[in-house]
């Protein structure tokens, strides 16, 4: 029997490691004790979530780091994205809220809390009113999805799993 359950990332390990999950399924990086391993599975890159009426919104060309400077950033778990933005950007950013899933940080853009830095793979997959997405200037900013498992797992059922696992190739 398979269940699937949304935790917070930096519970993850912790939980392979006592063997209360057998895989976790995150956005890298993360820091892994020795016991754990991981395959990256697919490979996006960030873009940019804004309330539809951010002054941002208006254009379709894709936003420069430094224009985003002093704008109030609702941080998903991995911050991976800001902190490459704001660096890029020559900012310190500020961070209002730290919702916790992709879809509590577009909640919160969506009711104008501020703006987020989030995988591209949600243009295709979320939908909200209020919400519009843009490119962020200059080079990809790429994002990793990864699976974590024990090293030296022992259930057969796992094991094959984790088989199919290092078999997929990674996606795009």
């Amino acid at each position: 029997m398979v269940n699937t359950k949304e935790l917070p990332t930096e519970q993850l390990t912790a939980l392979l490691e006592d063997g209360r999950i057998d895989v976790a399924f995150v956005r890298m990086p993360v820091h892994l004790p020795d016991t754990i391993s991981s395959r990256i599975l697919a490979r996006d890159r960030f873009c940019l979530a804004l309330p539809a009426d951010h002054i941002l919104a208006k254009t379709d060309d894709d936003i420069p780091p430094r224009a985003l400077a002093g704008e109030v950033f609702v941080l998903p778990e991995q911050e991976l994205g800001l902190r490459e933005v704001a660096e890029r950007g020559r900012f310190d950013p500020y961070v209002g809220s730290v919702p916790g899933s992709l879809v509590a940080v577009l909640t919160q853009v969506a009711l104008g809390a501020g703006v987020a830095v989030i995988p591209s793979v949600l243009i295709q997959t979320v939908r909200l009113p209020n919400v519009v997405f843009r490119e962020i200037a200059g080079p990809p900013i790429f994002s990793e999805v990864g699976a974590l498992f024990r090293r030296h797992e022992k259930s057969p059922i796992v094991c094959n799993l984790i088989s199919q696992i290092l078999e997929t190739e990674e996606c795009w």
